[in-house]
């Protein structure tokens, strides 16, 4: 089986990432891992990409943890890193974006301030997967004004790492009801924490490409990691 987790974060992108680019593809692979999907906070968000800089300019250096960590990957033997994103809509309210590229991103400078239902129009219509982060996690710097549940999205995280036990379950609960795409994703933001393992995919066939991996989430053809256990969706549900 392939392990995958679909929800990691660097220094080189996000302004919480505690870890660079290299380091987590070094501690993913020693952890058995086949690969990873880099989701920094995007540049709209908790980013370190400083905000003066012209839009290409700051897509580019937003790439650029990707871009590391795919270099870095080639240390390893079958280990394949994919970009994606990690987006706020609102304080505490965040999705997962899988399959855009930067040509994409360079010609749609309008979705740093986007509505969120426009953008995920536009997302899907450009062929990506939109997923809802996390969404029942509660902290004190949450809009409790704005909805967990997000429609538009295609899917929802039903485990992340650094979620408590109950708000993992509402997520399970809300997609169960609403036939969504489940995911699972760790979180990490460093090298060193002890969650790295707990969540991700499992596939039987080894992943090698972002159209790959959306394919993959679409058919079901996986399993899912939470707590470090892999359960088939059979199971899941």
């Amino acid at each position: 089986m392939y392990k995958y987790d679909l929800h990691t974060h660097t220094n080189a992108g996000s302004l919480c990432g505690v870890s660079s680019p290299e380091e987590m593809v070094a501690a993913y692979a020693k952890a058995g891992y086949s690969g990873i999907v880099i989701t920094d906070h995007f540049i709209c968000g908790n980013t370190c990409v400083p905000r003066s800089l012209e839009w290409t300019k700051r897509i580019d250096a937003y790439f650029s943890a990707y871009e590391r960590a795919a270099k870095a990957a080639k240390e390893f033997k079958d280990f394949t890193v994919f970009f994606g994103a990690e987006y706020a809509y609102a304080a505490g309210h965040e999705i997962l974006i899988y399959g855009a590229e930067k040509k994409f991103l360079y010609e749609h400078p309008e979705i740093e301030n986007a509505d969120i239902f426009a953008l995920c129009e536009l997302l899907k219509k450009n062929g990506c997967l939109v997923i809802s982060a996390h969404p029942f996690r509660e902290r004190e710097y949450n809009d409790f004004s704005v909805p967990a549940e997000l429609p538009c999205a295609d899917g929802t995280e039903i485990y992340n790492s650094h979620n408590s036990d109950s708000e993992n379950q509402r997520a399970l609960n809300y997609v169960a009801e609403n036939s969504l795409i489940p995911t699972s994703g760790g979180d990490i933001h460093d090298a060193a924490d002890r969650n790295i393992g707990l969540a991700g995919i499992e596939t039987e066939k080894k992943i090698k490409s972002s159209d790959e991996l959306i394919s993959v989430l679409r058919a079901g053809n996986y399993r899912v990691l939470a707590k470090g256990k892999s359960f088939s969706l059979n199971e899941v549900f």
